[in-house]
């Protein structure tokens, strides 16, 4: 049994005393209630975090000024009477669990778009910006406004203050407008506010003092950028100095990482499954050593041992986690009790960043409640016992067996292979899913703890499925990799990216891999690691258009397709590049290699050794229809209904078992 003594003992923060040293990260907001309020579903979201455990709760990307400083439709408010009830219940919500409130400030500045904005102003910044044809797009601030931002500051500390918080955080980094401030890449300013670090800091200092005026009983945190990361913006040496410039205005610095409009240094701010868990502690720690004030870090934080290692080498005072609590609210409470074995890791895959981009919902791929807390919050045990036959274990089944057997059925699983897991069974070989690999133990340990047999190497037809005494069956039966019979396939040289691991083929050096979607890209990066000479052929323009935009980048970067990157080598010792034929159809598969032909109609040969097919995934239709046809209930979840990814497979895994009544 592990100790973690300094992650669960008391830290004193002023006159606060936190429970333990992991507190929640400002994340992300979607489906904000009227008037840029807080919605009861954001509330239920943050009230998960309270609930299971952590110390400090900060509630993120709220705005301090909202006649200038909206950056997207589902941020709150804060400067405005209309704040305060729900910022009341709020607050009363995460003190119920022993928990503090934190509230994250925080203005668009320049990155403001004039669709939020009223009437449709210009967004704001230090400086001037023209586009390319000589229009005005973002606005300098002269001192008037810089006054009226600093007004609305000051009521949303006020407001913040009356309605029960006890940290205020004002958000100086990721490139919001505090941080526009500090960083030469925005303010080229020749007044008192631009030019020396001492200029640059001075209106945040304004802002500081400004809020620790209104609300004088809160602690005052800031989050700020340790290092930029991004070609002319400030590095860590400038970052340590503007901290010590700040800290006698603050009770807590938070280091981050990172500008939004870069996107490369967005995937270090947000750490991707390719980097180190903890890559941007090493800036809190520098900024901890020159200063005196408690500074918490981040950086793709959850691995209990890890957190425990910095706060016992002094690297930090407190752990923040973001989307680590996304993935597991109850994280810091599992970790007290001593069940480690039970924590379900964030993949750091960006699914719950993309969607939130895109649709302004949030869902999670391990957590199936995300995104509609307060309708679980009140989900009841089974008004029936049912007994109930999940057919299939990969992470849909499973999900659906776990569900089932916590809301009181009786739940057999059947798996027609040795192992469960589906397609993510060979997660455990590749390095960077060692997440993924880690949560199809937590969904087999849950199995275990929640009493649910599982039967291995068991097919399943029409007549077994009859022959079990159940109520309900759940079909998960997934799905089968295409096989391209169509080019003509000569021998040996050829397999299926899911085989790899299974059939004990020997791989030659140089390979073909037809198909750049995710799997073939995450294939690709595996078999390059392992110093293969891999060209990836994909008739799209480009590769893994199924993912998130930041998760694509941040493969192509692990790839070192991105050389010229700031921020460091993030490549595997001993990987060799993956060539990258987009717009290719293949052809041909031979001996000695695939004829493609390009996007002009002309034929192109690439030799190879191996020749992989990652070609997608084909729903086990038939099947189906032939289960589908038993005596009993009968739902069907996961690929063998549409594949998809894993995300969608884990949540109808979950709704089939919140059904059965």
């Amino acid at each position: 049994m592990k100790s973690y003594d300094m992650l669960l003992s008391p830290f004193q923060l002023g006159p606060l005393t936190l429970k333990n040293r992991m507190v929640s990260a400002p994340t992300s907001l979607a489906e904000i209630g009227p008037n840029h309020t807080f919605s009861r579903e954001n509330i239920a979201y943050y009230e998960l975090r309270a609930k299971g455990g952590a110390a400090l709760v900060n509630v993120g990307e709220c705005i301090a000024h909202g006649a200038t400083g909206i950056d997207h439709p589902s941020q709150v408010v804060l400067d405005t009477p209309d704040a305060l009830p729900s910022l009341f219940d709020l607050a009363e919500t995460i003190h119920k669990y022993g928990a503090y409130a934190s509230i994250e400030f925080g203005h668009g500045g320049k990155r403001c778009n004039p669709l939020f904005l009223p009437n449709h102003a210009l967004p704001v910044g230090p400086c001037d910006i023209f586009d390319g044809d000589g229009n005005l797009t973002v606005r300098s601030m002269d001192r008037e406004l810089m006054d009226q931002v600093k007004a609305g500051y000051r009521r949303s500390a006020a407001n913040c203050a009356m309605a029960g918080f006890d940290v205020l955080t004002i958000h100086v980094g990721h490139g919001w407008l505090l941080g526009q401030f500090l960083s030469e890449l925005s303010n080229h300013r020749t007044d008192e506010y631009g030019g020396s670090r001492e200029n640059r800091c001075r209106y945040i200092i304004e802002i500081l003092q400004a809020v620790r005026a209104a609300a004088p009983k809160c602690l005052i945190e800031i989050r700020i950028s340790g290092s930029e990361l991004t070609k002319g913006g400030y590095d860590i040496n400038e970052g340590v100095e503007i901290c010590k410039l700040l800290e006698p205005y603050v009770d807590l610095v938070n280091v981050s990482a990172g500008v939004m409009e870069d996107l490369f240094t967005w995937i270090i701010m947000h750490p991707s499954m390719f980097v180190d868990h903890g890559c941007n502690v090493y800036l809190a720690e520098a900024v901890k050593k020159a200063i005196k004030k408690p500074v918490s870090c981040v950086g793709a934080l959850n691995d209990p041992d890890k957190m425990e290692e910095i706060l016992q080498s002094g690297k930090a005072d407190l752990i923040a986690l973001g989307r680590a609590l996304v993935a597991d609210p109850e994280l810091p409470n599992k970790i007290r009790h001593n069940q480690t074995d039970r924590l379900r890791y964030c993949l750091h895959c960006f699914s719950c960043h993309g969607l939130m981009l895109t649709t302004r919902n949030i869902r999670c791929t391990v957590n199936p409640v995300i995104g509609r807390e307060l309708e679980c919050k009140y989900r009841l045990p089974a008004a029936h016992k049912h007994k109930v036959a999940v057919i299939g274990g990969g992470p849909g089944g499973m999900q659906a067996a776990i569900t089932a057997a916590e809301r009181g059925h009786e739940v057999t699983l059947y798996e027609k292979s040795a192992v469960l897991g589906g397609a993510l069974k060979f997660a455990e070989h590749e390095s960077f899913k060692e997440n993924l690999w880690r949560f199809v133990k937590y969904q087999e340990n849950e199995l275990n703890r929640l009493g649910v047999s599982v039967v291995l190497n068991q097919e399943a037809d029409l007549a077994f499925v009859d022959a079990l005494d159940v109520d309900t069956v759940i079909c998960a039966v997934g799905s089968d990799p295409i096989r391209p019979a169509q080019f003509g396939i000569p021998g040996d040289n050829y397999v299926l990216a899911t085989d790899i691991f299974e059939t004990g083929i020997t791989l030659g050096k140089k390979i073909v891999m037809i198909g750049g979607g995710l799997v073939g890209c995450e294939t690709t990066l595996h078999l390059a690691e392992e110093g293969h000479e891999v060209t990836v052929i994909e008739m799209a323009p480009e590769i893994a258009m199924e993912t998130t935009a930041a998760h694509r980048r941040a493969m192509k970067v692990r790839m070192g397709l991105c050389p010229d990157e700031v921020g460091g080598d993030q490549t595997h010792p001993g990987l060799v590049p993956p060539v990258l034929a987009t717009s290719m159809k293949c052809k041909e598969i031979r001996s000695d290699g695939v004829l493609a032909t390009d996007r002009n109609g002309q034929d192109v040969f690439y030799p190879a050794d191996t020749v992989i097919c990652a070609l997608g995934l084909r729903s086990r239709k038939t099947l189906v229809d032939e289960l589908r046809k038993t005596k009993h209930d009968f739902y069907a979840i996961g690929d063998c209904t549409k594949t998809a990814q894993v995300m969608q497979a884990v949540r109808s895994g979950y709704d089939a078992a919140v059904a059965l009544d």
